[in-house]
C-alpha cells in the first residue's frame, strides 16, 4: 500500500504501473487520489510546454480514468471550475518552483504524454447585464437587430476636430442666412 504524501508518489506510481505494465497499481492510484481528495489536496495543473504552472487546482475524486480537480486561480469565467485533468499533468507546489523540475517531471513522464499541455474545456461567458448583454449576433431573430437606417458609420475623430467642424458648419450657416437677408433687403 502506498502512503498518501502527494502527487509525487502518485505520479511515480503511474510510471512504475507502465513501465512495468502493472494494472494492479492503478488502484493504489485511485486509492492515493480519493484520500488526497478528502483532505481536499490542492496542487498544480502544469503546462509542459511553456514549463509553467496554468492553474492552482484543489483534488474532488477520480472519475473516467482522470483526476476531478477544481480550477482555484486564477479564476477565469471562461472555464468551468470543475474538470477532469489527466495526473501526468499535476504537480506539487513544491515541485512547480523551479521550470527546470517542471521539464524534468515532462522527461520522466514524456513517453506516456500525448500533449504538453492538458485538455481543458472552455464555455463562452453568459452576459448577465449591461451594454455587453445587448450585443446581438447575426444568429439572433431579426427583431432584435439595430434596423439599417439606425446604424450609423462613425469615424474615429477627436472630440477638438469634431468640435471644429461644428464651428465651421455653424460659420458657413451664419454666412449662407446673412447673405440670404442682405439679399432679400436689398432686392
Amino acid at each position: 500500500m502506498m502512503a498518501a504524501g502527494g502527487i509525487r508518489p502518485l505520479r511515480e506510481r503511474l510510471l512504475e504501473a507502465r513501465r512495468g505494465n502493472r494494472r494492479e497499481l492503478v488502484g493504489e492510484i485511485v486509492d492515493g487520489v480519493h484520500r488526497l481528495a478528502g483532505d481536499g489536496y490542492r496542487c498544480c495543473l502544469v503546462d509542459y510546454d511553456r514549463c509553467r504552472t496554468e492553474f492552482f487546482v484543489r483534488l474532488l475524486g477520480f472519475e473516467n480514468d482522470r483526476i476531478k480537480a477544481e480550477f482555484e486561480f486564477p479564476l477565469d469565467p471562461e472555464v468551468p471550475a470543475v474538470q477532469l485533468v489527466p495526473l501526468s499533468h499535476l504537480a506539487d507546489y513544491d515541485e512547480v518552483r523551479d521550470p527546470y523540475r517542471i521539464r524534468e517531471i515532462y522527461e520522466d513522464m514524456g513517453e506516456f504524454i500525448k500533449r504538453k499541455k492538458a485538455r481543458i474545456e472552455y464555455q463562452r461567458p453568459l452576459a448577465v447585464g449591461g451594454p455587453a448583454a445587448r450585443v446581438v449576433g447575426p444568429g439572433q431573430p431579426q427583431a432584435q437587430r439595430t434596423p439599417p437606417w439606425r446604424r450609423r458609420w462613425r469615424l474615429p475623430v477627436s472630440p477638438f476636430v469634431s468640435s471644429g467642424i461644428a464651428i465651421l458648419w455653424a460659420g458657413v450657416g451664419l454666412a449662407c442666412t446673412s447673405s440670404l437677408i442682405l439679399f432679400l433687403f436689398i432686392s
